[in-house]
């Protein structure tokens, strides 16, 4: 027998707690490897991996519940959970341990095989593990789930169609709403994408990546102000959403409301001003628009999140030279070229702003 080690020996394989140690739970999973691998290969079928060492006290539990032929090698019934070593009060065997967790184990393996051919893009087989599990456990709707997912990246669409309906059938989740509202999109089939996007949000409306989603989809349509609408929510849930702020910048500044376009540019900055790119991007706007006093209001917020930025430091003392506030100019700059002692620049830029200061 595979399990003939010394496996009565319980301070070798479990903690004082009787829970498993790291050899135990190493031994584990060399036996559950060895038994996925018969198991897939069809050299042995799962339900041999049930029975262990104590197979007379087995037999006995299997047959309070159903003969062996019968059993569900992934349905590990707790009549037969409860077996330990004698005298030990009900405390598990390693192999009771093992016996409980294997199938469970095996089905993980399984799952996880079906997602590595996936993201291989060995559709083909990732299908094959799909339809074993789905075999194993036909209303499982996620299952049916990935399955749809699998037949789409497999370009049949058809297949892919009627398992997400499948699992639609069985369980009305937001994200098989989702997949189904994207089949659409990717069908240019937007009434019936936003048809399906509006029951995912009825499902999950507190889902602000859903909300976003669903106002694109308002947008495409022109339902301009649906979308705010929508967007509006994925805010009021998230503040920090950016897409959503996104969003809502360009419809105004497609309808030309500029000034609430830069509002919002300006609350979603003070709100995230980790986004760097993006506030310099604002910073850069005001400044070719010789807004220097918001630039100057924004860069004094970005260098409290990027205070080690020599670029934020030069730029901002830059702006304070033409609005010829010297003193903080020659400040800033001095703080520049701490960060970056190589910056040649900034040691010029240093003399003219000093320069300044003397006359």
């Amino acid at each position: 027998s595979r399990n003939e080690k010394s496996l009565s020996d319980r301070d070798e394989f479990f903690n004082k707690d009787y829970t498993l140690n790291d050899k135990g739970k190493q031994e584990l999973d060399n036996l559950n490897k060895i038994a996925l691998n018969e198991v897939i290969s069809g050299d042995v079928p799962a339900s041999n991996y049930i029975s262990v060492d104590d197979k007379s006290g087995l037999q006995d539990a299997l047959s309070l519940t159903k003969s062996q032929d019968e059993i569900d090698p992934f349905d590990i019934q707790p009549s037969y959970q409860n077996y330990g070593l004698p005298g030990a009060s009900g405390l598990p065997t390693v192999q009771t341990a093992m016996r409980s967790s294997l199938a469970q184990q095996q089905l993980d393996a399984l799952k996880g095989l079906a997602d590595s051919y996936y993201k291989q893009m060995k559709f083909d087989q990732a299908h094959e593990i799909y339809d074993q599990l789905i075999n194993m456990y036909p209303n499982n709707s996620f299952y049916w789930f990935c399955k749809a997912e699998t037949y789409y990246k497999a370009q049949d669409h058809e297949k892919s169609f009627v398992a997400i309906e499948k699992a639609i059938e069985l369980e009305e989740a937001a994200e098989y709403f989702c997949f189904k509202g994207d089949f659409f999109i990717r069908h240019e089939s937007f009434e019936r994408a936003l048809e399906q996007y509006v029951i995912a949000a009825t499902i999950n409306p507190n889902d602000p990546e859903l909300r976003v989603r669903l106002g694109v989809i308002y947008r495409v349509l022109d339902r301009e102000k649906d979308a705010i609408n929508s967007f509006d929510k994925a805010l009021k849930i998230n503040p920090f959403e950016k897409d959503a702020f996104i969003n809502k910048i360009e419809i105004y500044e497609k309808q030309g409301k500029n000034p609430a376009a830069l509002a919002l540019k300006e609350k979603y900055v003070r709100l995230v001003p980790k986004d760097l790119e993006f506030g310099e991007n604002l910073v850069d706007y005001y400044i070719e628009n010789k807004g220097y006093a918001r630039a100057v209001e924004l860069l004094e917020i970005l260098i409290q999140e990027h205070n080690d930025n020599d670029l934020i430091w030069a730029k901002l003392s830059f702006i304070l030279f033409e609005i010829e506030e010297y003193e903080r100019a020659l400040q800033t700059i001095k703080k520049a070229m701490i960060i970056n002692k190589e910056n040649h620049d900034y040691n010029l830029f240093m003399k003219r702003v000093e320069n300044k200061i003397k006359k």
